[in-house]
């Protein structure tokens, strides 16, 4: 209960604040980064790596529309989100929020 109230509180906070401007080329650059800080054992230097598995968490905790696999975690997610957003060059324009979750539909469906 305490996890879904915390992560609706912090969907809200992404929603109204200056982290909803971010797009998903920037999303984009953010899973870039992710993936050389998990080679270089560096992730607490690379903002855009944190703030993207932020997002992408956040995001697919409080989707209540998707049908995720059981056992699947928010780093499943990353990669099945940058996956889509190297392969979609043509949403990099776009607000974050809707590539995101266009991305999980489109991995793992409907619910």
């Amino acid at each position: 209960m305490h996890l879904k109230l915390v992560s609706l509180l912090a969907a809200a906070f992404l929603l109204s604040s200056p982290a909803r401007a971010f797009t998903c080329g920037e999303l984009w650059q953010g899973w870039i980064s992710s993936q050389k800080a998990a080679s270089e054992q560096t992730a607490a230097d690379h903002f855009e790596a944190g703030f993207f598995a932020g997002y992408v968490y956040v995001l697919g905790n409080v989707s209540q529309h998707i049908n995720f696999p059981d056992g699947s975690t928010y780093k499943d997610w990353a990669k099945a989100v940058g996956a889509y957003l190297e392969s979609r060059p043509d949403r990099h324009a776009e607000k974050g929020p809707m590539c995101i979750d266009d991305a999980l539909i489109e991995t793992y469906g409907r619910l």
